[in-house]
C-alpha cells in the first residue's frame, strides 16, 4: 500500500476494493422515465433511449410542456424580479421537432387559466423558438402576491399542444413589510439562542394560499442558519443563506398546508446567533372569499432566553473561521410542547424590539428541506452505550427521538467521520472541529436535537437508556432539494458505478446555502471548488439558481487565490452557457472585467505581478496542499497565472458580445489571441515537448501543462506530446487539480487516459478514497498522509469525474447558450459500453455508447427544440459515412471523428462499422 496512513486503526472501518476491475453486463433497463427500446438497423441491434411518460402518443401531436421554471426554479417562491424569466421543456413523439410559437398565460387564480380566462396576461401567440428564457411582459406583478401560469407551444407544422399544468409562484414582498423585528432581549444581556412563539386564531374559512416571509440576522458567526421556523409543531425551513454586498436574504414558504382555519394556531422560531440578534416574520393568510389575515412579529410575541437549554460547551467549529457551539442540551430547561398551539408561556417575557433589518431582499434560490433519517446499524456495545452508522457521511444534525430519561441523567454524544479504533467514533476531527456534547435528560419521554449541523457518518452514545434501536437515533439532514431520477449513469466499469454514485450523493448531500469547501472545516466558499462544483452539479440534476447564487456571492466576497479570480470569469460564462440567461453577466459585467490581470500585463503579453499585489509565493495557489504541486516552481512570470488570464480576457470577449459591448468583445478577442501567443512562446519547451513552470524555468510541472491545454492555451499541435507529459507525471496534484488533469486528457482526445486516472484503485485516486478510506463523499486530499487535517465531506472539490464523464467521456457540451444546439463527443476510453441521461434546462439528454472496438454503436436521445452535432469515432477510415437510423448519411471527418452536424431531435441511432 502506498500509504502508511492506510495500517492505522483510524480506517478499520474500510472496505476492501475489489479483487480485480469487473466489468457489468449491459443492462436490460434503467428505471425512472427512462425506458430502453430495441431499434433494428440495417448493421445489427442496439439499445436506443425513449424519453417519454407511459410510452408515445399514436398521434404525432405536440404534447403538454412540462419541467416548467420560473427564474430558474421549479418552485418560485419571493421572486423579486419585474420581468421574470419562464422555462419549459417540450416534449413531441416526432423526431426533428422544434417549436414555432408559444403562448403564457397568468393568473391570479389557477382556476381562471382552467376556464380560459388569464386575468393578468396573455401573451396571444409569440412567434419565437424561445422555450428557456421567454420574458413575462404583462402589468406589473404586485407584490407579496401569488399568482399562476401556463404555457402551450406550436410545432414545425404549426401544431399546438395542450396547456401545461400551471405553475405557482409567489413574489417578494417588496415594501410592504408590517412586521417588528425581535428578539428575547437587546444589548449585552440579549442570549445567542431566543425561542421565539406567537399563537393566533384564524377564522373559519377555505384557505386559499399562507405565505410566510421570514429572516434572522446574523448567519455570519457561524457560517450557518440563523432560524427554525415551526407552524403548529411541523418543520418549515431554515435560514436565511450568507448574504452578499449588503443585502440580507428572506424566505418565502408557502404554508397553507400547517395551519388550521377556524382554530388555535402557533408559529415558533429557535434562533441562534451571536452577532445583530433580530427576528423578522411576516405571514398572510388568504382565504377564497378575498379576505387576508396577516400575522407578524412583533412585541406580544413570547420570547424565552435560549442559553440555558444549549448551554455553550466551546467550539464546534475551526476558531479561525466561524463559531458554532457544542451543544450541552439541559432538557430540564427546555420548554416541551412549545411549538404547538395551547402551551403555556406564561412564564415566558414578551418579545423586545429591535434594530431594523436593513436591506432585505428575497432568497433566489430553493429553500433547504430537513429530511429524518433512520441509522443504517445500530449496537449496543455495553449499557446504554451505542454504536451508530449511518451508512454514508451527512450533513445536519442528530436526535435521540422518544426515549425514556430520568431527571439529571447525562447522555454523551460523539459524532464524527473516521473511527479511531472498533466501533469508536473519531470525535475530534482531523480538521479541528470536535462533535462532542453532553445531553442532560429530564424524567419522562423525550425527543431531543442539536441545533446546529454536523458533518458526520457515526454517532456514539454512552449513558443512555437501554435496549434501543434505529428509530431512536435519528439523523436530521438538511439540504437542497434533489431529484434523483434527473441524471443517471452506468457502464460496463464497476469502479466508475461505484465513483459516480460517491460523487452524486457527495453533491446533493453538501449543497446548503452556498457552495463550501466543507461543512467540517471552513463552511467557505472558494472560487476553485465553485467551479468544479458547478459543473458537477450540472451534470446530476437541473439546478441552476444554486450555482448562481454562489458564484454571484463570490464576486463580492472573494478569496486570497490570484487565478481564483479568473476562475470568476469561467463560472460566469459556464453559467450562461448552461441557462442561456445573460442577466447575471449584464448586473456583474464590470466585477467580471476588475477579475482579470490586465493591468499587469507586459510588453511581451505576459502577466508581471509586482509584489505589493501579493507575493507569487503567498498568493498565487497552482494546487493545494503544498506539497501536492509537483514541485511547481514559482516565477516572476508564472505559466499557470498567465493561462488562467489567458481564460478569463477570452471568455470576457465572449461575454461581451452576448451583452451586446461589441468595441470590448473585438478588444477582448484580439487581446486573448496576443496572450495565447505568447504563452505558446515563452513556456513551451520543444526539447521536452512540455511546458515550463515559468519564463526561463527549466522545470516541467504537472499542473504548468493540465492547464494550458485543459483552457485551450496550447497550440494545437503541442496538445498531444503535452497530454503524453501529463500522463507520464501521474496524478501529482491533488483534486483541485485533477480537474484540469481530466479536461486536459479529453480535450487531447486521450479518453483512454483520462479513465485510467478516474477509474485506478490505489495511489491518488477516487477508488483509494472509496475503498482504502471508506469514505462516502470526497475527502479534501487523496489521504491523510497528504493532508493531515483534511476533511471527509469535500463533495464540490472531489467531484472532477462527475463532470468529465458528462462532458469528457460522454463529450456533452452546450454549442450555444442554453443548449439550444449541443455536441455529443465519446470518447469510452477502453470502456466497452455505458449509458447517461443529462439534465439540461431544455430537458434530458440520453446517450449510449457500445464499443466492440471493431464496430461502435451509439443511440442519442436529444429533446425538442435542440440540435446535436454528434461525433462517432473514426475507427481508423478515411471515409465519412456513417449508418443513422438504418441509412447512410456523410458526416465531416475531424480528427478521429466523423461529425454528424444538427442532429433534430427524438432518438437516433449511430453506427459505424471497422
Amino acid at each position: 500500500m502506498p500509504y502508511g496512513a492506510l495500517a492505522n486503526s483510524s480506517i478499520q472501518h474500510a472496505m476492501e476494493p475489489p479483487a480485480s476491475r469487473r466489468t457489468t453486463p449491459r443492462p436490460g433497463n434503467w428505471g425512472y422515465s427512462m425506458r430502453l427500446a430495441r431499434v433494428l438497423t440495417g448493421c445489427g441491434a442496439v439499445l436506443a433511449f425513449v424519453l417519454c411518460s407511459g410510452g408515445p402518443s399514436l398521434a404525432q401531436t405536440p404534447q403538454a410542456p412540462s419541467g416548467l421554471l420560473l427564474e430558474r426554479l421549479s418552485d418560485p417562491l419571493g421572486v423579486d424580479h419585474p420581468r421574470p424569466a419562464l422555462s419549459w421543456v417540450l416534449r413531441h413523439p416526432e423526431s426533428d421537432q422544434y417549436q414555432t410559437a408559444y403562448q403564457i398565460q397568468v393568473a391570479t387564480h389557477a382556476e381562471a387559466l382552467e376556464n380560459g380566462e388569464p386575468d393578468v396576461w396573455d401573451s396571444g401567440k409569440v412567434e419565437s423558438p424561445e422555450s428557456s428564457n421567454a420574458r413575462y411582459a404583462g402589468p406589473p406583478l404586485s407584490p407579496n402576491a401569488v399568482y399562476y401560469w401556463r404555457v402551450r407551444t406550436w410545432d414545425k407544422h404549426d401544431a399546438p399542444s395542450p396547456y401545461s399544468a400551471a405553475q405557482m409562484f409567489v413574489t417578494g414582498i417588496g415594501d410592504e413589510w408590517k412586521a417588528t423585528p425581535i428578539w428575547a432581549g437587546v444589548g449585552e444581556t440579549a442570549p445567542d439562542f431566543a425561542f421565539l412563539r406567537h399563537e393566533f386564531t384564524l377564522p373559519a374559512g377555505d384557505i386559499e394560499h399562507a405565505v410566510a416571509h421570514v429572516t434572522a440576522l446574523s448567519p455570519e458567526p457561524a457560517s450557518q442558519y440563523v432560524y427554525r421556523l415551526y407552524i403548529n409543531g411541523a418543520f418549515v425551513g431554515c435560514g436565511p443563506e450568507r448574504g452578499f454586498n449588503g443585502v440580507n436574504r428572506y424566505n418565502t414558504y408557502e404554508v397553507s398546508d400547517y395551519l388550521e382555519a377556524g382554530g388555535g394556531n402557533a408559529v415558533a422560531a429557535l434562533n441562534y446567533t451571536s452577532e445583530e440578534r433580530k427576528f423578522l416574520f411576516q405571514m398572510d393568510v388568504h382565504y377564497a372569499d378575498g379576505s387576508r389575515e396577516t400575522i407578524v412579529s412583533d412585541t406580544s410575541w413570547r420570547a424565552l432566553d435560549g442559553d440555558g437549554v444549549y448551554v455553550d460547551g466551546g467550539n464546534a467549529g475551526h476558531g479561525s473561521y466561524y463559531y458554532a457551539p457544542r451543544e450541552f442540551i439541559n432538557a430540564m430547561n427546555y420548554p416541551f410542547g412549545w411549538k404547538e398551539a395551547g402551551f403555556s408561556d406564561a412564564d415566558w417575557s414578551q418579545g423586545v424590539e429591535t434594530d431594523p433589518v436593513a436591506n432585505v431582499q428575497a432568497s433566489t434560490q430553493y429553500n433547504e428541506v430537513k429530511i429524518l433519517t433512520e441509522p443504517a446499524r445500530v449496537t449496543e456495545r455495553g449499557p446504554g452505550h451505542y454504536f451508530i452508522d449511518f451508512g454514508r457521511s451527512l450533513i445536519g444534525g442528530f436526535r435521540l427521538a422518544n426515549i425514556e430519561g430520568e431527571a439529571g441523567q447525562e447522555v454523551d454524544i460523539r459524532l464524527g467521520q473516521e473511527l479511531s479504533g472498533p466501533q469508536t467514533v473519531r470525535y475530534a476531527k482531523r480538521t479541528g472541529n470536535t462533535y462532542q456534547e453532553t445531553w442532560t435528560l429530564t424524567g419522562g419521554t423525550q425527543t431531543l436535537t442539536n441545533w446546529g449541523y454536523r458533518s458526520y457518518r457515526y454517532a456514539e452514545v454512552s449513558g443512555a437508556p437501554e435496549g434501543l434501536g434505529p428509530e431512536n437515533f435519528l439523523a436530521a439532514v438538511l439540504r437542497q432539494p434533489f431529484d434523483e431520477a434527473e441524471s443517471r449513469f452506468e457502464s460496463s466499469d464497476f469502479v466508475l458505478n461505484d465513483i459516480w454514485d460517491m460523487l452524486k450523493y457527495g453533491l446533493k448531500a453538501t449543497n446548503l446555502d452556498v457552495y463550501v469547501d466543507t461543512h467540517s472545516r471552513e463552511r467557505r466558499n472558494y472560487e476553485g471548488d465553485a467551479y468544479i462544483n458547478q459543473l458537477s452539479q450540472y451534470a446530476v440534476e437541473r439546478q441552476y439558481a444554486f450555482p448562481r447564487y454562489s458564484m454571484e456571492y463570490l464576486y463580492y466576497r472573494p478569496t486570497w487565490p490570484t487565478e481564483y479570480k479568473q476562475v470568476s470569469v469561467m463560472m460566469a460564462w459556464e453559467d450562461y452557457m448552461y441557462t442561456g440567461n445573460a442577466d447575471s453577466l449584464e448586473a456583474h459585467y464590470e466585477i467580471l472585467q476588475s477579475n482579470t490581470l490586465e493591468p499587469f500585463i507586459n510588453d511581451d503579453y505576459l502577466v508581471e505581478k509586482p509584489e505589493d499585489v501579493g507575493s507569487p509565493w503567498g498568493r498565487d495557489l497552482i494546487d493545494w496542499p503544498h506539497a501536492l504541486r509537483d514541485g511547481y516552481q514559482f516565477s516572476e512570470h508564472n505559466t499557470v497565472i498567465n493561462v488562467f488570464n489567458y481564460r478569463a480576457i477570452e471568455l470576457l470577449g465572449k461575454i461581451a458580445a452576448a451583452i451586446g459591448r461589441d468595441e470590448d468583445a473585438a478588444r477582448y478577442t484580439e487581446l486573448a489571441a496576443h496572450l495565447r501567443e505568447a504563452i505558446n512562446d515563452h513556456f513551451y519547451d520543444g526539447e521536452t515537448g512540455a511546458f515550463r513552470d515559468g519564463k526561463d524555468i527549466g522545470h516541467h510541472a504537472l499542473h504548468a501543462n493540465i492547464f494550458p491545454v485543459a483552457l485551450g492555451a496550447a497550440r494545437e499541435e503541442y496538445v498531444a506530446s503535452v497530454a503524453e507529459h501529463i500522463f507520464e507525471r501521474g496524478m501529482q496534484c491533488n483534486l483541485y487539480g485533477a480537474q484540469f488533469v481530466l479536461e486536459a486528457l479529453y480535450a487531447a482526445e486521450r479518453g483512454d487516459l483520462a479513465l485510467e486516472r478516474m477509474n485506478a484503485l490505489e495511489g491518488n485516486s477516487w477508488g483509494h478514497m472509496m475503498h482504502r478510506l471508506g469514505a462516502t463523499i470526497p475527502t479534501e486530499a487523496w489521504d491523510p498522509s497528504l493532508k493531515g487535517n483534511m476533511a471527509y465531506s469535500h463533495g464540490g472539490w472531489g467531484s472532477p469525474p462527475a463532470n468529465n464523464i458528462a462532458r469528457g467521456m460522454f463529450g456533452i457540451r452546450p454549442l450555444e447558450p442554453g443548449f439550444g444546439r449541443f455536441q455529443v463527443k465519446p470518447q469510452p476510453g477502453g470502456v466497452a459500453w455505458a449509458q447517461y441521461q443529462k439534465p439540461t434546462i431544455k430537458g434530458a439528454i440520453g446517450v449510449e455508447f457500445i464499443d466492440h472496438g471493431e464496430s461502435f454503436h451509439m443511440t442519442v436521445f436529444s429533446p425538442v427544440n435542440t440540435r446535436a452535432d454528434v461525433y462517432v469515432p473514426r475507427l481508423g477510415h478515411d471515409h465519412a459515412e456513417v449508418m443513422v437510423n438504418g441509412e447512410p448519411r456523410e458526416g465531416r471527418l475531424e480528427g478521429d471523428f466523423v461529425i454528424i452536424e444538427r442532429v433534430g431531435s427524438g432518438t437516433h441511432v449511430f453506427v459505424r462499422e471497422g
